[in-house]
This record gives C-alpha cells, structure tokens and sequence, in this order.
C-alpha cells in the first residue's frame, strides 16, 4: 500500500469584511457561534436597496458548502463515505440542514441564488468580495487575503469556522508527504520530512501535527483568529476523500440542488429524486 505522512490541512472556513460588520454593529463571528449566530450576522449584513446589492453571505463556488451544513446539523449524505452501500440524503437531518440553506436565499434572502450549475461562481464570489458587495463568505483557509485570485483583499477581513448546530464538523483537505521505495536517499529523506512535520514556521494552513499547530511560534506567525481556526480543525477536522463513487454521481444531481436552492422544488422533493440517483450510483459500482 502506499503510505503518507501528512503535509497540510486546508479547512472550509468562513471569511468575514470587519469593515462592514463595524457598519452594521455585528460582533465578529467566533469560533463556537452557531445556526441562529450566523443567521442573525447575516441579515444585519444585507442591504437589498444597495446597488448592486450587499448579500451578509455568499455560498463556497466548489458547490460543497449546502454539505457542510448538512454534517454540521447532524446528518451524512452516505452511510460510509469511502465505500457506501446507500444514500442518506431522505434523511430528516439531511432534509432539515438542505431547507436551512435554501432559505438563506428564499425566505431571508442573506444569500444570493446562486448554484452550482450557474455562471463562473468562482469569478463572481471574488468580484463580489472585491467590491464589498458580501458581509461573510466560505472559502478555503488557504485563499485568506485574495491569495489564489488575481487581487489582495483591500480592507480588513477576518476568519473563523463554519457555524455549529448538533455536530461540530470541519470540512478539511489534507496533503501528504512521500518518500518513494526507490530512493536513494533514505536517511536524508526522513529526516527532511521530520523538519517538515515539526516546523512551525512554514506556510501551512493548519499544520498536521498538533505540537506544531497548538504552539506560540504558530500563533504569532498566523495570530489568534487562524489559531483558533487551526485547533477547531484539529478537534472536529472531517477530511474528504477522494472517493470512486462520487465521480458516478450524475450532473441531474446538481440540477436538483439547485431548483431546491432557488426554490423551485422543496428540498424533500429534490432529496428524495436525489436518494434515488445517488443509490443507482452508488450500486454501479458493484457491476
């Protein structure tokens, strides 16, 4: 088998613009706030008479917040996520965390309608954190500050993790470090890789190892907001795998999500479709 040691943890968080809280009186979002926390922040932050308008939220562009919030409010979308026997997502926890997030656009209208299949959603949540146009939005910790896109974030922002409900869950990608058996430097490469696996100071998002991630040196390279951010991850941390099945999930799927997120279809309607498509997947694979 092939083996690694862990190189990066890159967490979904949420981003906040302090300089639009300061505006609207909204204390910042904190490690430990929840549902009706994060509701309530997100509707100070709208401003429909804005032109364009202010949303207090705006969706990750991967597509994979909607789940987040699904774990975070108790629920899973498969009985095992590496090798599932069946879809969950008839689940009442699954159903209730889905009409959460749809109502976010539909009935409090924090969150613009955005989906999965509509436009460049990474293009248009970048302009719209440009522009100051969003109060508070999921990214990768990794692209703080407008790292991967083509500008700096120009006012002040900060980052704390997703809101909690039932469960406490960090949607997480980590990376690994391999030495290949053929190498011809065996001593040399374990003991690069033990600098790495020890060094606070490189720049890792969340170091994988929790001596490293919980120390003072760490603290003061990325200060408190990330710190605490780090040792949520390392706490409540889900990573994703890189599972076979969900390459058979068919793009009708998507389709689904989206009436749901615009309101088209309840989300047990679209859950229910869904369950169907994703069981049919999921039992492809055993052919």
């Amino acid at each position: 088998r092939t083996w690694a040691i862990p190189a990066n943890i890159d967490p979904m968080v949420v981003f906040y613009n302090k300089n639009l809280c300061d505006q609207a009186r909204v204390t910042y979002p904190r490690v430990g706030w929840d549902w009706g926390d994060f509701l309530m922040a997100a509707r100070a932050l709208t401003d429909l008479e804005q032109v364009p308008p202010r949303y207090g939220f705006r969706p990750d562009p991967y597509g994979l917040g909607v789940w987040a919030f699904v774990y975070q409010g108790g629920g899973q979308v498969v009985d095992n996520l590496i090798q599932p026997t069946r879809a969950t997502l008839d689940d009442p926890l699954v159903v209730r965390a889905v009409e959460w997030y749809a109502d976010l656009a539909n009935q409090y209208q924090v969150m613009p309608a955005t989906t999965v299949m509509s436009g460049d959603l990474w293009r248009e949540t970048m302009n719209a954190i440009d522009r100051q146009q969003v109060g508070m939005w999921v990214l990768l910790l990794s692209e703080r500050g407008g790292r991967n896109s083509s500008s700096t974030w120009a006012f002040d922002w900060g980052v704390t993790s997703l809101p909690q409900d039932q469960s406490r869950v960090t949607f997480m990608i980590a990376t690994g470090y391999m030495v290949t058996a053929q190498t011809q430097h065996p001593k040399e490469s374990w003991q690069w890789l033990s600098f790495l696996a020890n060094e606070a100071d490189l720049d890792w998002d969340v170091p994988p190892r929790r001596s490293a991630a919980q120390s003072d040196q760490y603290r003061r390279r990325v200060g408190d907001e990330i710190h605490a951010v780090a040792q949520e991850t390392l706490e409540h941390g889900m990573t994703l795998p890189a599972a076979v099945w969900l390459t058979q999930i068919p793009m009708e799927s998507m389709g689904l999500l989206d009436n749901i997120l615009q309101g088209r279809l309840t989300a047990q309607e679209g859950l229910a479709e869904m369950q169907k498509q994703w069981d049919a997947a999921i039992r492809s694979l055993d052919n």
